[in-house]
């Protein structure tokens, strides 16, 4: 807003342009202009004092500063297991349970070091600077062919991406199984 300059503006002209202004949002170029502005310049001690005075005793939603306690202090166990709002009796998938056991780990492990730790689509490997993540893949699906969930022979190496790409059918993984990278036919 544009005045003459060396006029002062009356009280109630300053509420009635306040009252114009209230709600509005300052455009990024404003917000940019008045930043640069700002720019390396430091506030005044008394500015600063106040700045700080003002947030040690005001909250500002999602901002942490010392001297806040949790939520949560004193409240071990809250909503924790039998009390969380989501209990369903103590039960876990067969899933989550076949996925963690002892038996799954060695399978998973045991595809990996037949297929020599590299992917066997794109043969990507991990090396020093350049990481890859495998996953252990059952050919024949986990949920229709229970008994070969554990079977070496059912499993293959792949890298992320190219387990990614089985599963949204853009790759074909033959079931007749070749000779893994990096070893020797029998």
């Amino acid at each position: 807003m544009s005045r003459k300059k060396g006029f002062k503006l009356t009280n109630g002209h300053k509420r009635k342009i306040a009252l114009a202004m209230k709600g509005r949002k300052p455009s990024p170029k404003t917000i940019e202009a008045s930043v640069k502005a700002r720019k390396g310049k430091k506030l005044p001690k008394w500015l600063r004092k106040k700045l700080s005075d003002y947030w040690k005793t005001h909250e500002k939603k999602g901002r942490w500063f010392k001297g806040m306690t949790p939520w949560n202090k004193g409240l071990k166990g809250y909503q924790a297991g039998r009390k969380h709002y989501n209990w369903k009796g103590g039960i876990t998938k067969e899933n989550d349970k076949l996925h963690g056991s002892a038996e799954y780990k060695n399978w998973r492990k045991a595809v990996f070091q037949r297929d020599n730790y590299a992917c066997q689509v794109c043969h990507n490997r991990s090396e020093k600077g350049k990481r890859v993540y495998l996953m252990a893949h059952h050919i024949k699906d986990w949920k229709h062919y229970p008994k070969l969930r554990f079977i070496v022979s059912n499993g293959i190496t792949l890298c992320r991406k190219c387990h990614w790409k089985v599963h949204k059918k853009l790759l074909k993984i033959p079931l007749i199984r070749r000779t893994p990278i990096g070893t020797t036919p029998s």
